[in-house]
């Protein structure tokens, strides 16, 4: 299992551990990337912890307990289209270690009951609260009348907050106390995520939520069902007119459409059981010459024929309702025709699969990055994606969709494909950046 590294600082005291800080690590950065403040320390240690005499204090690597797994699905969640590099740091309104909630606020009200401890003596100072983009409190929802340090305590780390002047949220309840960002039920847990996802932007990162549309791999797929798809085998090796129509392909899509006074033809070429094509956006009143006629591009691997009266990006003869699902449909379309009439050697993007492949292992994963591998032994990350999900989103006014593949064609990869569309156009530019390797794949 993958997970962000734990870290924190504990002392033992009077046969009790107190956690004095702690954090989650995400690259190599030491940069907060934000806060939470919760309730109290929970399971998380290690041997050198549990070794620890009375008075003596260590500072180590330690486990993830339920309360830190759901905490990094949460950044995840905030963070959904940005890689992740720094620290979150954890802050509880007191130090004492125990899973047990009623337990360590009894004797933590013991403790202040007596002046043994002073809510001064379990707050951070301002200028530390500062470095923190923001704060995210869930500290529970205990509120007996009893509970009079406790109440102290929220009261000082409040005006602490205020002090700091970072953005602070948490999910309320009617009397104002903040729900603890981990309940016990599991549906309640995804659904804390995304409640405390919208704060965040509300909050933190003030944008309309519909800015970011979050897809299922399923809408990466054709939808449209137009028969079988004839594939022509071309006796004669080279290239020639194919005479498949590469139009089948948008037409799949419910979404897209050729566009009026456009068609898309293409070439096909073949060699040894090898094949490749060329697809081309053309007046829809010509048709293509034969090969011999044309002028060849260098622009692909294979010199291509091209005709003097084809446009540069096949994209171009491409219309559509210009939703965000259009744009993923025909980003997954530039693809498709990429590898239109492509045999053996000649195909790539076919052998791949957009991930993430199984959405309801994804969705049980402890993170991104512990589901990842589950599909492979991967090396060191070059950054960690905050979600797999393909994302459509405005950047700089222009359309954007970005997925993520693993494809196994010569070594496994995992990488990232970004689309970045013209404005009022499906002619887009693609970037593909690889992210991991899982070693050797398959070779055709």
């Amino acid at each position: 299992m993958y997970l962000p590294k734990a870290f924190g600082t504990f002392l033992k005291k009077k046969n009790h551990i107190f956690r004095q800080s702690a954090y989650l690590q995400w690259g190599v950065s030491e940069k907060s990337i934000g806060s939470f403040l919760l309730l109290n320390p929970g399971s998380a240690s290690h041997d050198a912890v549990r070794d620890l005499q009375d008075g003596e204090s260590v500072f180590a690597q330690v486990s993830l307990d339920p309360t830190m797994k759901q905490v990094v699905k949460l950044v995840e969640a905030f963070y959904h289209l940005e890689p992740l590099n720094g620290r979150i740091h954890l802050y509880n309104l007191f130090t004492l270690q125990n899973p047990k909630d009623s337990e360590a606020i009894a004797y933590n009200e013991y403790l202040g009951g007596r002046g043994m401890v002073l809510p001064s003596d379990m707050q951070v100072p301002v200028s530390e609260l500062k470095k923190n983009p923001w704060i995210c409190i869930g500290w529970g929802v205990n509120n007996k009348s009893t509970y009079t340090f406790l109440k102290q305590l929220k009261s000082h780390w409040l005006e602490q907050i205020e002090l700091a002047g970072i953005p602070s949220f948490g999910k309320k309840n009617q009397n104002g106390d903040y729900y603890h960002v981990c309940p016990l039920l599991m549906a309640k847990k995804h659904a804390m995520v995304e409640e405390l996802r919208h704060l965040y932007v509300q909050n933190v990162n003030p944008q309309d939520l519909s800015d970011i549309i979050e897809f299922t791999v399923a809408a990466t797929r054709p939808n449209l069902y137009l028969g079988p798809f004839t594939s022509y085998y071309q006796e004669n090796e080279g290239w020639a007119v194919s005479r498949d129509n590469p139009e089948r392909v948008i037409e799949s899509f419910s979404q897209l459409r050729i566009r009026k006074n456009y068609k898309l033809r293409a070439y096909q070429y073949t060699a040894g059981g090898n094949g490749n094509s060329a697809v081309w956006a053309i007046p829809h009143d010509r048709e293509l010459p034969s090969p011999e006629e044309c002028m060849y591009s260098d622009e692909h691997s294979l010199e291509h024929p091209k005709p003097d009266f084809a446009y540069d990006h096949f994209m171009k003869a491409v219309d559509g309702d210009y939703s965000p699902l259009s744009y993923l449909q025909a980003a997954i379309a530039y693809h498709e025709i990429g590898e239109f009439g492509a045999l053996w050697h000649g195909c790539y993007w076919s052998a791949g699969d957009i991930l993430p492949i199984d959405e309801a292992e994804y969705r049980v994963a402890n993170s991104v990055v512990d589901y990842l591998y589950t599909l492979g032994d991967w090396n060191e990350f070059k950054t960690i994606p905050p979600s797999l999900r393909p994302v459509f989103f405005y950047e700089n006014e222009r359309p954007t969709v970005v997925f993520y593949t693993k494809n196994d064609v010569g070594m496994v990869k995992l990488s990232r494909y970004t689309h970045t569309f013209e404005k009022d156009s499906y002619v887009q530019k693609v970037e593909c950046e690889d992210l991991a390797f899982a070693g050797l794949g398959v070779i055709f």
